[in-house]
């Protein structure tokens, strides 16, 4: 009995008393800063253990959990057998990225059990924006497109909305639009291209513009500035001295032609709106005589187109310039029987040969009025003067003369001119002229028929505004033309480079307004076509440049027969005609210039042209 007892109350002292343990189904997890992730908790009961068990989260070595980090929830209820509890770990945003080795405490009273794990935080799911190109321009009634990529990191994705802002967060004026509004991303960098739309009405000017790209409370920002420029306009001037008439048309980028009526001040002006490109037409004359004008450009080449349908032939003077070059004979500078010649650029040139006493006088006819001119003195039959002098204001009277004396001081240096010709072409000529500031005094300084470098006389007087103009021309195998011109605010050495001839010949169709086709003479300074067509009564001068022609090498003579009011070419008219590639250096290129006019040449002209003529008979 007594045995019995104290064998009942040893197997009552072993008995354990109410407990539990602790498991967790992951050993590690991940969660980007500002995220979450989940732990799976069992719990098992031992000796019976009921109740609720507290949860808190530490660091494995017993120390609190660093900042940031929480869990929940953070009371788990027992009543029989195990439970499992899915937890959520939070990290906050200012967590940072790192290893964390952590553990979970599970607490009722007195009882305690931990189960380890380790926590990754990585870097936040975001994005970065990035606009091109960080600054662009918009005409009034136009768009503009700026380039848009979003590059997600992290696992970032979803929709983005898009917002347009001035830079210092003040909203942008509601007549400046944008579309789209939002951007879809995925895993990818994802680019899209906004719409930037300008009313005709939005104030031009330069706007400092802020995208604002936004999801939640993530927010990315990238700046540009945009300039809103007015609306362009075209300002043509017709030239018509004496008096021809003529009858005016234009087109808006690629709309249909409309008409002005004549005006007395002869200049036309119209608005391109959101275009950028347009074309102006003017008919010179009547009959047997009818000429048709065509430009069509850029605006940004030419906003002043110019057409020149006659010129005003002015009422000629006798007048008479006395040349004394009696000091310059001393040294034989200058010799009895050389040549004196006084260049006047509108053709009234006139020379007279040195006597013995050195002074000569050369008779002219020439508009009455104040103008510059041009003395040079060499020996006859040679292109090079000995000297060349600038007169200025020239008070021209009828009847009158007036005297002026060349001095040793007036004897400037010779330069020289080299041209490069093409292989395959002949030499034909080339010339240097002066022409004085004001157009009217000029003529030729030096000159050759080879391929040799060749010397020109500088002009004593030269100032600003007065220029040298050197000319070459050279003709290739075919009899096609290919000419250069170079012009030179001072006198200096000068050189031309002639380009080769087309290696492609362009098509006419034998139309009344034919297609050209074959615009694709390929050099990187090629700005411009220049057409000629010549019929029996009937002569187009069209000049087409590059970027209104765009990546196109074909053009179309329009049929402005009807708006112009003239009569177009006829079936068996045989047309004479002539394309010049304009090619030019310069920027911007001189759509001004003329091998017509040679008056349009500046001090930094540089263009060369290159001809191919042909002919065709209507069908």
């Amino acid at each position: 009995m007594r045995w019995a007892v104290l064998a009942a109350l040893l197997a009552a002292c072993s008995q354990p008393g109410p407990d539990f343990t602790v498991a967790l189904g992951e050993s590690s997890v991940s969660a980007p800063a500002g995220g979450t992730a989940t732990l799976s908790l069992t719990l098992t009961p031992r000796g019976g253990f009921t109740g609720n068990v507290d949860l808190t989260l530490e660091a494995r070595d017993g120390t609190q959990a660093p900042a940031g980090l929480s869990l929940s929830p953070t009371t788990v209820g027992l009543t029989s057998g195990s439970t499992t509890q899915t937890l959520t770990l939070r990290v906050g945003g200012s967590v940072a990225v790192g290893t964390y080795p952590l553990r979970v405490r599970a607490t009722a009273g007195s009882l305690s059990s931990t189960a380890d794990f380790t926590l990754t935080v990585g870097a936040s799911p975001g994005f970065e924006i990035n606009v091109s190109p960080n600054s662009l321009s918009v005409r009034q009634g136009g768009s503009a497109t700026l380039e848009l990529t979003v590059t997600p990191q992290n696992g970032f994705g979803g929709s983005v909305n898009l917002a347009l802002e001035q830079r210092d967060g003040s909203p942008v004026p509601s007549r400046l639009t944008y579309t789209p509004t939002s951007v879809t991303v995925n895993a990818n960098p994802t680019r899209v291209f906004l719409t930037l739309n300008a009313a005709t009405d939005l104030a031009p000017g330069p706007y400092r513009l802020r995208l604002r790209a936004s999801q939640g409370s993530l927010t990315r920002t990238a700046d540009f500035d945009l300039t809103v420029e007015a609306s362009a306009r075209v300002s043509l001037t017709v030239v018509d001295g004496s008096r021809r008439g003529y009858a005016v048309a234009y087109q808006v980028g690629t709309g249909g032609w409309r008409t002005f009526e004549p005006n007395t001040d002869h200049i036309y002006v119209f608005d391109l709106g959101a275009a950028t490109t347009y074309g102006v037409a003017v008919r010179c004359g009547s009959g047997s005589e009818t000429q048709i004008f065509i430009i069509q450009a850029h605006y940004r080449e030419l906003p002043n187109p110019r057409v020149v349908c006659s010129t005003l032939t002015p009422t000629l003077v006798n007048y008479s310039v006395e040349v004394d070059v009696s000091s310059v004979m001393v040294d034989g500078s200058v010799v009895e029987g050389d040549a004196v010649t006084v260049h006047d650029w509108q053709g009234g040139s006139n020379r007279g040969v040195v006597p013995l006493d050195g002074r000569v006088t050369v008779p002219l006819s020439l508009p009455q009025g104040s103008r510059d001119l041009l003395v040079t003195v060499g020996t006859p039959g040679n292109a090079l003067p000995k000297l060349a002098r600038a007169l200025r204001s020239v008070d021209v009277r009828n009847g009158a003369t007036d005297s002026w004396e060349l001095k040793a001081s007036d004897i400037e240096p010779a330069y020289k001119v080299t041209v490069g010709y093409p292989a395959g072409c002949t030499p034909l000529f080339s010339v240097v002229y002066w022409l004085s500031r004001d157009n009217q005094g000029g003529g030729l300084v030096g000159a050759t028929t080879l391929a040799d470098p060749y010397d020109y006389r500088s002009v004593a007087g030269n100032g600003p505004g007065d220029r040298y103009l050197a000319l070459a021309v050279a003709r290739n195998d075919t009899g096609n033309a290919i000419l250069g011109v170079k012009g030179s605010g001072v006198a200096m050495n000068l050189s031309l480079h002639l380009p080769p001839p087309w290696s492609t010949a362009p098509v006419f169709t034998d139309e009344a307004h034919p297609y050209v086709q074959g615009l694709s003479y390929s050099h990187s300074d090629l700005y411009a076509y220049y057409l000629d067509l010549t019929g029996p009564s009937l002569n187009y001068r069209i000049t087409i440049t590059r970027r209104w022609l765009g990546g196109g090498d074909e053009y179309k003579v329009p049929n402005l027969a009807a708006t112009l009011g003239y009569t177009p070419f006829a079936p068996g008219d045989t047309i004479t005609t002539s394309v010049e590639a304009l090619l030019s250096p310069n920027d911007p290129p001189p759509l001004t210039f003329s091998f017509r006019d040679l008056a349009t040449v500046m001090a930094d002209t540089e263009v060369y042209a290159v001809e191919y003529r042909g002919t065709y008979t209507v069908r």
